[in-house]
């Protein structure tokens, strides 16, 4: 725990700064130069810097990470590896360099471009933006530096994503426990076609487990008789030349075969087609496990009627929208502490107990009686996955605060902050060895420091403001959809956002109300004037006509 420093004095700074702005203006020199952030989600911070989005090969609008090697599953997601864990990235990938700003995005838009008319040209398939460090377009907004530098790291979208994570993979392992306690049961469906459903893919499960099985079984003992071999040291130059590659099928020289030579190169391509069929089997059986779940999911056990129960005794909502996420309030709700308790407390084991009446029967003379026995029921949860649950919830809580906060952050909350996303990543690759992290969760861990150490916290930049036209942005994002330049469509939005929401804008549009009002008016008075004269000379020349036929 980091010991509690006392705060810096501000007061002289400010004091420095007022003094050095009424000198400057003095001498007609108070000219500042204001840097501009840019605020929103991500996708909307991407499509105005020419980037692919923040579902491309490189999802990072801040550096150069590349998905499946920067965020590889199992490893502590950071630029250098604590102490006690094993890196096994790339030195590139596991520190990724920074984007080097507008310059950088434009060469690589411009590249992008020539190599998709030249492909277009050529009637092939088009270039894979990952190959421009998915930089698709021509940047609109100008940055001197690495954009952290420029745009707002999104804290409210980095939390909001981060706790819809967690409540995702905590709602997951509920539904494998009530998945666990089903096939321990053997319980199954009404529904005939559930059934049918639920039967198939454990058989499959099964099947693959087997295979599994067998692939081992078999691996194993080809090595204990490639071990073997190997123990004679009369072999060991046979064992030599059959590890070594052979070309077209043959070998490199012409030397005659030496005993159990053969029988060892045979069983080293056994082990590693069974190795790569092992692997592949693996990779199957994990997707059988999840359709399996996802079966077993139409039935909602006890962990997840207790998971909602909670949920609502909490007063927590889901939205309709943006994938069931939490609004701001109550992702922050659901990150205190005690929420924090109640929720991961779920997977814990609770002591059960049920009865087991038996009827025996009663010796010569005596009545049968009913018997009754206690018993501990069997139960899949597990105490210490909770409490990893709950430690990773508090840090995720911890950090949250740190980087929301709207005003600038000490320097012991700034080194705290370097210790949290320490044991933020440790803990995330231990309770999820299998799972890749997520675009904000590299955000959180490699960029949130940069700038808090920069500006002192990343809260300062909040999107709150932004979030209110988001609802407007959207209809216009379906009113201009046809428009493809995104130079032009970004214009359009923005001058309608404008129009709509503008004080000014109110008496402009009053103006055009007003003028076409008038011009009505003056149309109707055309009009009606226009008429009145056509009846006053019909009425004359009919009055003529009169005169000469009488």
């Amino acid at each position: 725990m980091v010991p509690r420093l006392p705060c810096r004095d501000v007061g002289g700074e400010l004091e420095a700064l007022v003094r050095q702005w009424a000198e400057c203006k003095s001498q007609g020199l108070a000219n500042r130069k204001i840097r501009m952030f840019m605020g929103g989600d991500g996708l909307s911070q991407s499509e105005p810097m020419g980037h692919h989005g923040p579902t491309s090969k490189n999802p990072c609008l801040f550096c150069l990470a590349v998905l499946h090697e920067t965020m590889a599953a199992g490893v502590p997601h950071l630029p250098h590896q604590p102490a006690g864990t094993e890196e096994t990235r790339e030195a590139r990938h596991a520190d990724p360099p920074a984007r080097a700003g507008s310059a950088a995005f434009a060469f690589q838009a411009m590249e992008y471009a020539k190599a998709k008319a030249a492909a277009d040209a050529a009637k092939r398939t088009a270039p894979e933006p990952a190959r421009f460090d998915s930089c698709v377009r021509m940047p609109l907004i100008y940055t001197d530096g690495p954009p952290w530098q420029s745009f707002s790291l999104t804290p409210l979208h980095l939390f909001l994503g981060l706790s819809l994570d967690q409540v995702r993979l905590l709602e997951f392992e509920l539904r494998k426990l009530d998945a666990a306690r089903m096939a321990a049961r053997g319980e199954g469906f009404d529904d005939k076609k559930l059934q049918m459903e639920l039967d198939a893919a454990i058989a499959k499960v099964d099947l693959l487990t087997k295979q599994i099985n067998a692939h081992e079984d078999q691996i194993a003992s080809e090595l204990n008789q490639m071990e073997a071999i190997a123990a004679d040291e009369v072999n060991a130059v046979a064992v030599v030349r059959a590890s070594k590659p052979r070309l077209n099928g043959r070998r490199k020289d012409s030397e005659p075969p030496l005993p159990f030579e053969s029988e060892y190169r045979t069983l080293r391509l056994s082990v590693q087609a069974s190795t790569e069929a092992k692997e592949k089997a693996e990779m199957a059986h994990s997707k059988a496990e999840a359709d399996l779940l996802k079966v077993y999911a139409k039935k909602a056990g006890p962990y997840i009627r207790s998971f909602n129960a909670t949920f609502d005794s909490l007063n927590l909502e889901r939205q309709a929208y943006h994938g069931s996420a939490l609004n701001g309030n109550d992702a922050q709700k659901a990150f205190s502490p005690p929420v924090v308790e109640k929720l991961t407390s779920l997977l814990a084991s609770h002591s059960q107990v049920g009865a087991d009446m038996k009827v025996v029967p009663g010796s010569e003379g005596e009545s049968p009686y009913i018997r009754v026995s206690l018993f501990n029921k069997a139960h899949p949860a597990d105490r210490a996955r909770a409490d990893q649950f709950r430690l990773l919830w508090m840090i995720i809580g911890e950090a949250a605060s740190l980087f929301l906060r709207k005003e600038p952050l000490c320097n012991h909350e700034i080194i705290r902050y370097q210790e949290i996303k320490t044991e933020w990543a440790v803990r995330y690759a231990e309770l999820y060895p299998d799972k890749e992290p997520t675009p904000k969760l590299h955000t959180a861990l490699y960029h949130v420091i940069e700038q808090m150490s920069w500006l002192g916290g990343t809260g300062i930049l909040h999107e709150g403001v932004v979030e209110a036209f988001h609802c407007l942005d959207n209809r216009h994002v379906t009113r201009w959809k046809s428009v493809k330049d995104v130079e032009l469509n970004v214009l359009l939005r923005a001058r309608a956002a404008w129009n709509v929401g503008a004080q000014s804008a109110g008496s402009i549009r009053r103006f055009d109300q007003e003028r076409k009002s008038m011009r009505r008016e003056e149309c109707n008075y055309n009009d009606r004037y226009m008429r009145e004269e056509w009846e006053r000379r019909r009425a004359e020349r009919l009055f003529a006509l009169d005169l000469r036929i009488v």
